[in-house]
């Protein structure tokens, strides 16, 4: 199971920055997954991931901005571990984005939250 960690910006226009990580479902990661429309447009919005440039969706960086945005705002958690399909799942491998279609089920039952973003 791979998450992301958004890092906190200091302004709401800094650049979307985020590490990937794994965990295991018995590790009992707290975490949020997203459920987000996508929509048929081109993945050109920059964003770095672990340090390199990867592009996504508008739909999704509007979604990823509004949950750095909602957690500066008083959260009590030291980190924003989120999961997101377009992210989290490599979409170019056929087997591994299959394997993890098969466990979406648990992956969204066993987030502390699920976050609907259209």
């Amino acid at each position: 199971l791979r998450l992301i960690e958004i890092q906190p910006a200091v302004k709401n226009n800094d650049p979307i920055v985020c590490t990937l990580t794994e965990a295991t479902f018995g590790s009992k990661p707290q975490y949020e997954a997203l459920s987000y429309m996508w929509k048929k447009e081109t993945a050109d919005e920059p964003i770095l991931l672990n340090g390199v440039p990867f592009v996504v969706g508008k739909n999704l960086r509007d979604a990823l901005l509004f949950l750095r945005r909602d957690y500066k705002r008083g959260s009590t958690k030291t980190r924003l571990l989120i999961w997101i399909d377009a992210i989290c799942i490599n979409q170019r491998e056929p087997q591994e984005r299959n394997r993890q279609v098969r466990i979406m089920d648990q992956i969204y039952f066993r987030a502390q939250a699920v976050v609907v973003w259209l």
